[in-house]
């Protein structure tokens, strides 16, 4: 992906650390979901009003730039999630069954969820991108995470709201 096309330019979507810090690009939504279920995109396709055998992984508003370990956590474990702003997820849910809601944007604003294991995880956020840097640039945060910052993203809600969806149902209290 090329640092045009990805809203955060090229940082962490999480602690919004630069490049140099050891970034990934990851899929909201990762191919192995189709590999382990290839009837996976087929009920999607269809409420999102698409073409069957048309929905592209490797779009853009699937994919972002994450922390190496955040990407593990991400990716491996479902440690932790996204969600979308209650707008958008009210947006979706005031039309179930009727036409899927095309929602346009360029930014969307999303909250760090944990879902488990994080209690001796800290995570650290830039507040502010200015070098040289300096110590007041930068606020942690633990589990739960309630101070951690809004987070904006090129990344649709709809890969957001299914790979919550996903991470809900296959984790076990």
């Amino acid at each position: 992906m090329s640092n045009s096309a990805d809203s955060n330019n090229e940082r962490c979507l999480v602690e919004n650390t630069s490049s140099n810090c050891g970034i990934e690009y990851c899929r909201m939504i990762p191919k192995s979901m189709i590999r382990t279920n290839p009837s996976f995109p087929d009920p999607l396709e269809c409420a999102w009003g698409m073409q069957k055998g048309t929905l592209d992984l490797d779009t853009r508003s699937n994919i972002f730039a994450v922390g190496i370990s955040l990407r593990k956590t991400f990716s491996k474990r479902a440690q932790w999630i996204l969600l979308p702003d209650k707008d958008i997820v009210n947006t979706y849910y005031e039309n179930l069954g009727s036409n899927f809601p095309n929602i346009k944007s360029e930014r969307f604003v999303y909250r760090f969820f944990p879902m488990k294991r994080m209690n001796d995880v800290i995570l650290t956020h830039q507040d502010t991108i200015t070098i040289p840097l300096s110590d007041d640039m930068f606020t942690n945060h633990v589990c739960p995470f309630d101070t951690f910052p809004d987070l904006v993203s090129h990344v649709h809600p709809m890969f957001v709201i299914v790979k919550a969806g996903y991470v809900l149902v296959k984790t076990r209290y």
